[in-house]
């Protein structure tokens, strides 16, 4: 049997297992390369098995990670999919269609085997995420979020890849996309070699990523590990500015002007104890928190994902190796940029832009 055969067989066979990976490893994204990804399905799943939740009796209270509600948000604003009404969402072209760059075997593989892998897991994470909430048990809700992040990224991720690829396609962009590019990195030329090297330079198993910051209206290269979707890892760039605690954050200098109306008309109704100086108080607390909302809620969404490119190595490993650089290349040969440019103008329109 010659080497791709038997590269396959084995893969298929890990792959038959499901799995994941171990939280401290998620934590520390140190998946040594992506050809470990059937293991790291497999150890995953045996991590939600494993979690055990407490009767609702036992269960202590606390405050649940925003980024569990914020994950199946994500995915839910892509696929449409309630939580846990997960599935594989079909390509819109053949498993053969964008040969040469990218070949059938490994699309076939990548897709139903690896995209169905995540999904499977995730679902099986939303069963115990389910029953924990009916024991008001916060900890093993938060437990979970390694195994919904790492599962529900493979998910979000996979899907956005599908449809920044398409047969007949690549090519340099046209339209807005190719406008902001040119804008934000001087050309498409420095664009390609920033997302490259980028994309390129990912650490053992990751993504490379194209994104837009609804704060800044700009659009940036970013890498992500593992499967970490790009929404929770990256936060677009906020004011320096410091927040009611000293720290930095989204409380930028908007905020601080809201607050300082807010104090100053606290302090008038006070001393004048009057009605007009009472609704004046409310008029501006209830502006500030405003305020403080909608621009948490700016800082919280992240970059947009617009184009994505999986580089673990099961995503080029048969066809090209260890030479990543050479499918990060023939990447540029598939993108559906018509795709990319949509994603483009609903994120700016969706930030008012």
């Amino acid at each position: 049997m010659e080497d791709k055969e038997l590269y396959i067989a084995a893969l298929e066979k890990k792959l038959a297992e499901l799995s994941g990976i171990e939280v401290d490893q998620i934590k520390k994204n140190q998946l040594a390369n992506a050809s470990s990804e059937a293991r790291a399905i497999r150890e995953m799943a045996e991590y939600v098995e494993g979690i055990q939740v407490k009767q609702a009796g036992q269960a202590i209270a606390g405050k649940v990670n925003p980024q569990v509600a914020a994950m199946f948000a994500h995915i839910k604003a892509e696929l449409g999919e309630e939580r846990g009404a997960h599935a594989l969402p079909p390509l819109q072209y053949d498993y053969g269609a964008l040969e040469p760059h990218i070949c059938t075997t490994i699309m076939q593989i990548h897709h139903t085997k690896h995209h169905q892998g995540y999904i499977n897991n995730l679902k099986a994470a939303v069963e115990k995420l389910v029953e924990a909430e009916k024991a008001n048990d916060t900890a093993t809700i938060n437990n979970l979020l390694p195994a919904i992040k790492f599962n529900g990224g493979g998910h979000l991720n996979h899907t956005i890849f599908w449809t920044n690829m398409a047969p007949n396609a690549g090519g340099e962009p046209s339209g807005p996309i190719a406008e902001a590019i040119k804008k934000d990195f001087g050309s498409f030329q420095s664009f390609k070699e920033k997302f490259s090297g980028a994309s390129v330079g990912v650490k053992g198993s990751g993504w490379g990523w194209l994104g837009y910051c609804s704060k800044n209206d700009k659009v940036v290269v970013a890498t992500c590990q593992n499967q970490d979707p790009l929404q929770l890892t990256h936060e677009p760039s906020v004011s320096e500015n410091t927040s009611e605690n000293g720290n930095k954050s989204w409380f930028n200098s908007r905020c601080e002007a809201a607050k300082k109306a807010k104090d100053l008309a606290w302090k008038t109704a006070r001393r004048r104890n009057s009605d007009k100086a009472r609704i004046a108080y409310k008029t501006a607390r209830n502006e500030y928190v405003r305020i403080r909302r909608e621009e948490k809620g700016r800082y919280e969404k992240g970059l947009v994902p617009l184009l994505g490119l999986d580089v673990w190595e099961h995503a080029y490993y048969l066809q090209y190796k260890n030479l990543r650089a050479d499918y990060v290349k023939a990447f540029f040969n598939v993108i559906n940029w018509a795709n990319v440019n949509d994603r483009y103008e609903a994120a700016r329109k969706a930030a008012g832009h």
